[in-house]
């Protein structure tokens, strides 16, 4: 708990010289990368991503970073460290004091100390949840810069911070509840997509597409849902 406590401290420090840090500074990238198999999703369904850290200029120990969403269409469900050398988040936003459309967290490499990371990897881990939408679209996006909590922020080993750059997501393109197929329009095509797939792993090539139900499982279940929908469309 005592070496939790001293790394909070340290971040903390470091953040609150947000505003000595150059806008302009080129120390490395943060980028929000949507789970592929996410990239095509519907109401009900878990889309993942990740805050990755790349083309780092020097070794780091800690970042924040802050997100937009398009809370209309996702829900927050779950941010999680994003594994070695990312192994601690400090702090959520969602936990701690939530805003809707936003989150604010920090990651940093642990145990802590002088060895820090000048490699990519992913720093945190978002899970969110399409609400009960369809035909629409929606993006992960860093925010800018507000304050000492609301930033996007590398630290260095000496305790400097630098502004990296920010890469948004793709597109998560949302569909009709039963459109397996993903064309926009639900017919016998979706049927045959899901009947070719009964039996199978959920999570080999596209075939989560064919889960309508979300259960984890490809079964007669998912072709009564896409029957419940037939001949709907996105105009």
């Amino acid at each position: 708990m005592k070496n939790i406590v001293t790394a909070c401290l340290v971040l903390a420090a470091c953040f609150l010289i947000v505003r000595t840090a150059d806008p302009a500074d080129a120390f490395g990238t943060l980028e929000l990368l949507v789970d592929a198999a996410d990239l095509d999703a519907m109401a009900g369904r878990t889309v993942h991503a990740n805050v990755n850290v790349s083309a780092l200029a020097g070794k780091i120990n800690a970042c924040q970073f802050y997100v937009g969403y398009d809370q209309a269409v996702l829900e927050p469900v779950s941010v999680v460290a994003g594994g070695a050398p990312w192994n601690l988040l400090l702090y959520n936003s969602w936990e701690s004091a939530p805003v809707p459309g936003e989150l604010s967290a920090a990651s940093v490499v642990w145990p802590t100390g002088p060895v820090g990371t000048d490699q990519p990897g992913t720093v945190a881990r978002l899970t969110f949840r399409v609400r009960d939408v369809s035909c629409t679209a929606a993006t992960l996006h860093f925010l800018p810069n507000v304050d000492d909590t609301k930033a996007n922020l590398l630290s260095d080993l000496a305790y400097g911070v630098h502004v990296p750059a920010a890469v948004n997501s793709q597109p998560i393109r949302i569909g009709l509840a039963g459109d397996a197929d993903g064309n926009g329009l639900v017919n016998i095509i979706d049927l045959i997509f899901i009947r070719s797939r009964m039996g199978q792993n959920v999570n080999t090539g596209n075939n989560r597409q064919a889960d309508v139900t979300n259960d984890g499982l490809i079964n007669i279940l998912d072709l009564v849902a896409v029957r419940k929908h037939l001949n709907t469309r996105c105009n």
